[in-house]
């Protein structure tokens, strides 16, 4: 009998308030705001996190482990693609 696979993982980025110039002021912006937990543009910035088909929204990230572990997944997930950071689409 075959283990269970594991659910995947999504992984979303909003920065709101803010339009960047292009998407390497944008992705310079999160990996500021990744280390800081300050947007240096001022944008209201969270992550949208999928598994299970539940979507958890975190605002802020901890000073403890779990919030050093969390900005090290959400920095694989941008290496590696899994998190992108693109322009949303408007709908007009």
């Amino acid at each position: 009998m075959a283990l269970p696979k594991p659910a995947t993982v999504r992984f979303q980025t909003s920065q709101r308030g803010v339009r960047f110039k292009n998407l390497k002021a944008a992705k310079a912006d999160f990996l500021a705001w990744l280390d800081t937990g300050e947007s240096p543009a001022g944008a209201d910035t969270k992550v949208h996190i999928w598994q299970n088909d539940k979507e958890r929204v975190i605002e802020e990230i901890a000073d403890d482990s779990r919030g050093e572990t969390l900005r090290a997944v959400l920095r694989r997930a941008l290496r590696n693609g899994t998190l992108q950071i693109r322009e949303i689409r408007k709908n007009r």
